[in-house]
């Protein structure tokens, strides 16, 4: 029976390994046969003898059970730690042709997208410059407009200054002067006239897109809403915005060599009734309010100019009367007496011995 386990043993284990399997079992029959053998000598025919047979049978089954359990485990484990090797070689093999194989593929795409980064790099400054320049050449800069306007004005007076010096010298008499007669700064005050027109434009422009905006919001905002109830016929974009009207290409105001200062004038109060309300009244109301910032100042300063001309006078008229109370007193009763005093240029001068005194 030992005997038939081992070779169901064998059996069982030959898909792993045959010689290890044979090596094993050799091994266990000497080893049982070595252990077991004073056993057998010893056993007779008797009934007891076919309990001690039966009881190592028994005892052989267990044991090839456990041999079998340990033997498999282990070539288990190391087949898989085999098929694991063998895996990891064949991947890294594998892995190495694949990229030995695509290398000039992987450089020349590496390559394309470095030419490609410096490139759209290069396009991107080039855009940059070139935008800048173009925003310089169509869009004012108001820092250089208000320069220019100072530069005018400074022109302007310096003209007035010039031909107010030449009346002086002739000996002319001062009256009203007329800017047309002098063609140099008639010609300084429409440029300066032109340049005001400028002050507005930013205010307009960012209205009206605001406004487009706006109506284009409401115009999604009902087309949503309109799966159920609409108005027949559709308005459309242009009966509001006004693209289906006729337009009138009116030019810049004020920019062209050839207008005349009343063409130029009319044009002003043109653009002047096209601002919107709201922005006129916030204008209005920062004006006032800067209005009357002005004239408190004015009064103030107005106010610290008699205070400190009244303690200019004190302190020069106190020199010379001193401390004494008596001496300020006549002063002062001096003062009350000459301002009461007639001054009139129109009262007839009267003498001492006139009989009407």
């Amino acid at each position: 029976m030992s005997s038939n386990k081992i070779q169901k043993t064998h059996s069982l284990t030959g898909r792993y390994s045959e010689d290890a399997v044979s090596v094993i079992s050799l091994y266990f029959e000497q080893s049982v046969s070595s252990s077991f053998s004073h056993i057998r000598n010893d056993v007779g025919t008797t009934p007891q003898n076919r309990v001690l047979q039966l009881l190592l049978d028994y005892k052989l089954f267990k044991a090839a059970r456990t041999i079998q359990r340990f033997v498999r485990g282990w070539l288990c484990r190391k087949m898989l730690a085999k098929g694991a090797a063998a895996v990891t070689t064949i991947s890294r093999w594998w892995r190495g042709f694949r990229v030995r194989q695509n290398y000039y593929v992987l450089m020349e795409q590496r390559l394309q997208k470095k030419l490609l980064d410096h490139y759209y790099e290069q396009a991107t400054k080039i855009q940059t410059l070139f935008r800048g320049w173009r925003t310089r050449q169509f869009v004012q800069d108001f820092n250089g407009l208000q320069l220019i306007q100072m530069q005018f004005a400074e022109d302007l007076i310096s003209c007035l200054a010039r031909s107010l010096r030449d009346v002086k010298n002739n000996d002319q008499l001062p009256g009203v002067y007329c800017l047309r007669t002098d063609g140099r700064c008639l010609r300084i005050i429409e440029d300066l006239a032109r340049t005001f027109s400028y002050r507005f434009h930013n205010g307009r422009v960012r209205a009206s897109i605001a406004k487009r905006r706006s109506y284009l919001e409401d115009m999604r905002q009902s087309f949503h809403l309109s799966h159920a109830y609409t108005l027949t016929p559709f308005p459309g974009p242009g009966a509001v915005l006004g693209d289906c009207t006729t337009h009138v290409d009116i030019t810049e105001p004020g920019f062209s060599k050839e207008t005349d200062f009343r063409m130029q004038r009319l044009i002003l109060m043109f653009e002047k009734s096209k601002r919107d309300p709201d922005v006129v009244r916030v204008q209005n109301s920062l004006a006032s309010k800067h209005r009357r910032d002005i004239q408190t100042s004015l009064k103030a300063q107005k106010e610290e100019r008699i205070k400190n001309f009244c303690t200019f006078v004190f302190h020069r008229i106190a020199s010379t009367i001193g401390n004494k109370r008596s001496s300020v007193k006549n002063y002062l009763d001096e003062l009350l007496y000459n301002a009461e005093e007639m001054c009139c240029h129109c009262q007839p001068k009267l003498v001492t011995q006139s009989l009407c005194h």
